[in-house]
């Protein structure tokens, strides 16, 4: 239980310091970042994917077993796990910004810190479920009054339950998007 909390206080921390810059050029600057990365930067829908395994190949690196890859898909979502290291706290605010948390010099194929937003070609609402994380990116997150004057992209919000896909409770052993 003290880790949920932990992580929840790492997420909220996260949240209230992007949201300290709001009505400044920073804010607005970030918000036309992300616009451009999740729209310009990544012109194809499929592109997510790509990136996906990436983010797993990545997180696979120097571990003494197999890595797996699953992709998982309804009408409404895709689910995509993995059993690469689960995210730390600084993977968290790597992805809740615009930045690695991977050095190029590792071997890595993704050091630029943008490849997840390629999800935001295909969805508004993208969760994250990883080491006690659970959190989720939202466009249409109530307390956003226009969504296109803020960075939700990166603005993190806890989800208290996981998700189910077709009335099945997720098994959060291996890491997970859905999207």
């Amino acid at each position: 239980m003290k880790e949920i909390l932990d992580n929840k206080r790492v997420i909220e921390f996260i949240q209230n310091e992007i949201e300290a810059s709001k009505g400044t050029h920073i804010w607005s600057d970030y918000v036309n970042a992300l616009k451009l990365i999740s729209q310009v930067v990544f012109t194809r829908s499929s592109g997510f994917v790509l990136e996906l395994i990436q983010n797993a190949e990545d997180s696979g690196m120097g571990l003494n077993y197999p890595g797996v890859f699953n992709i998982r898909i309804n009408k409404s979502r895709v689910k995509v796990m993995h059993n690469g290291s689960p995210f730390s706290s600084d993977d968290v605010k790597a992805i809740c910004g615009i930045r690695s948390s991977k050095k190029p010099e590792k071997g890595t194929l993704g050091y630029l810190g943008i490849g997840f937003k390629s999800v935001f070609k295909v969805t508004d609402s993208p969760e994250i479920y990883s080491n006690g994380y659970q959190f989720k990116f939202d466009r249409n997150y109530a307390d956003w009054k226009d969504p296109s004057n803020v960075p939700w992209h990166v603005l993190p919000i806890w989800v208290n339950e996981p998700s189910e896909i077709h009335g099945v409770k997720l098994d959060l052993e291996l890491f997970k998007y859905i999207i």
